[in-house]
């Protein structure tokens, strides 16, 4: 079933070779998961005798309907139903006006459906052809036919799709497709027995819902019924031609498992070495079906054998990060999942996450600090992006519930919550307190409290979050910090002309480098707060913390004092 056709729309050029079988150029058009592929699998890593395990092969759960649809939604990005765009040819024509100018049954006027608008009632044969473009009532989309072809006989869907893009001229990337690319998209009833090895199909297996289901169909049998002799194929040793042409020659392959046998069955041709070196191009002698197949499904939905797995969304990133070339190298082992993410190991690191946060690398020391915090079932759930840098070549990675963010010289740490917050208010790492060096701690009343590599970030439900840090925080420590007579800080640190001040829930530190800083506490507080600006002017700074003298608490200032007992305080301002 060797189509021998080329890549067309307007990302590529409308045609169908007539003569020798050759196959021309593929163009991808999945930019997001095919960035960087240089990096990924090459043609030349085929192996004839193993093309797909069949745990692979025959995983009809594999994607559901909503999930084909939104891929052919991705693989076609915008669709030329009326033909109105450029035909790709270069010559200023429209698509619509460079087929009604050929002569051939071959093209015809618009509508042009994509398969990601594609229906068809399999009753009356009536597609989105003849009804418009789109939808339609007793229509049944692309999708649903490829997955209830899929669920009925067993085949993983992505099979089933990558079989369309290398039998259908491209009907996974053609955004203004033609009819006769849907006639027979799967290559299914079509040997190679036609002139010159051109396919010969059969009339009475016509249509994208036959097609579909007749090959799922067909490669279910080959599953069921290949140890009944009627196949000249078998398990084991096998002479495969190259080519529909038997002058090309055979090569000797060990098939391993029946999906491959299937592989085989269904296009009886093995690439050469020019093939594989080639790729995506031609040989002589050459036939690239299964090539193509191998490629295909490699490059859309991750490796074909289950060692080299990798999850499809996991594969886009690892693409992203350069593969094998890539800080991650090599996959390691198949894919798991657990109850909240899929995650797989490779040489330096993992990639970790699900369908709704993304995909993203964990490896080093931010790794180690995740499982310390029990991964995505601990308090940071799952990574929401890569690795960024920071400040002293730090680095930090977001997760559902905050960051982990470090350097090498302050460890790597999570910041998360209402730490986070007040973090985020004063300037992250860029900001008066660097880069945090410890985890956070609980405290009193239900508080917490991070240490950073310039200060403090403390607080509670109650008093709120705010710095700490500086010759402030070295006298609030010297009093109990929030455990002693001040408690929790209600304020930042507050700078004025010639002092700095922070407020606390009991009292306020007040004071300059040249005079230190004292604490202003309890009644002696409460005096000092119901003073007017202009009394606190005059009374200036406070010289030592309050003192107990002959009956009464009396606290120096630098122009006078408050003194008294009880309810009873009175200001002394010096003369």
């Amino acid at each position: 079933m060797l189509k021998v056709l080329q890549s067309r729309s307007r990302k590529f050029k409308k045609s169908i070779l007539i003569g020798a079988p050759v196959v021309a150029v593929i163009i991808f058009s999945s930019l997001a998961v095919l960035r960087n592929l240089s990096n990924a699998v090459k043609a030349t890593d085929f192996n004839p005798g193993r093309i797909i395990d069949d745990s692979i092969f025959y995983n009809k759960d594999a994607m559901n309907v909503q999930q084909i649809q939104s891929f052919l939604n991705k693989q076609i990005g915008s669709c030329d139903t009326w033909g109105t765009g450029p035909s790709g040819k270069n010559d200023g024509r429209t698509a619509a006006q460079f087929a009604a100018a050929q002569n051939s049954n071959y093209w015809h006027k618009p509508p042009y459906v994509c398969i990601n608008n594609y229906h068809e009632n399999p009753n009356t044969g009536e597609t989105s052809f003849e009804k418009g473009g789109g939808s339609f009532e007793g229509g049944i989309s692309a999708a649903q036919i490829i997955y209830d072809a899929a669920q009925k006989y067993g085949i993983n869907p992505q099979v089933l799709l990558v079989l369309l893009k290398k039998e259908s001229l491209n009907l996974l990337d053609d955004n203004w497709p033609v009819k006769t690319q849907y006639k027979y998209a799967m290559g299914y009833a079509c040997p190679d027995s036609g002139p010159g090895f051109s396919a010969a199909c059969a009339d009475s297996k016509a249509g994208f819902y036959k097609q579909m289901t007749l090959a799922a169909w067909q490669l279910k049998y080959y599953k069921d019924h290949h140890k009944d002799g009627g196949y000249s194929l078998k398990l084991g040793w096998n002479n495969i031609q190259y080519s529909p042409n038997p002058a090309c020659g055979t090569k000797r392959v060990n098939i391993e498992n029946v999906a491959t046998l299937s592989l085989y069955i269904y296009t009886p041709y093995v690439p050469n070495d020019s093939a594989l070196a080639n790729y995506p191009g031609t040989s002589h002698c050459g036939a690239y079906g299964n090539r193509n197949f191998f490629m295909f499904f490699n490059r859309l939905f991750g490796s074909t054998l289950e060692s080299k797995r990798i999850h499809s969304g996991i594969y886009e990133r690892y693409i992203e990060l350069g593969g094998e070339k890539g800080y991650l190298g090599d996959v390691d082992s198949e894919f798991f999942k657990t109850d909240k993410s899929i995650f797989q190991r490779f040489k330096n690191g993992f990639i970790v996450g699900s369908d709704s946060t993304g995909y993203w690398e964990n490896y080093g020391k931010i790794r180690q600090r995740y499982s310390e915090l029990g991964y995505e079932h601990g308090k940071m759930g799952l990574p929401l992006s890569g690795y960024f840098n920071t400040i002293n070549n730090g680095r930090a990675q977001k997760y559902q519930n905050g960051f982990i963010i470090g350097s090498d010289s302050t460890g790597y740490w999570e910041s998360i919550g209402l730490i986070r917050d007040k973090y985020a208010q004063l300037g992250y790492e860029h900001g008066k307190m660097g880069l945090p060096i410890t985890q956070e701690f609980s405290t009193i009343q239900g508080g917490w409290f991070q240490k950073y590599q310039n200060g403090f970030i403390i607080g509670s439900p109650k008093s709120g979050y705010h710095e700490s840090y500086g010759k402030i925080r070295e006298r609030w420590n010297k009093i109990g910090n929030e455990k002693g007579a001040l408690g929790f800080p209600t304020s930042d640190v507050i700078e004025e002309k010639g002092y700095k001040i922070q407020h606390y829930e009991k009292g306020d530190i007040i004071g300059n480098d040249n005079l230190g800083y004292w604490e202003i506490q309890g009644d002696v507080f409460k005096f000092y707060n119901s003073l007017n600006d202009t009394q606190k002017d005059k009374l200036g700074l406070p010289l030592k913390n309050e003192a107990w003298n002959d009956g009464k608490w009396t606290q120096n200032f630098e122009r006078g004092l408050i003194t008294g007992v009880g309810n009873k305080y009175i200001l002394k301002i010096d003369k």
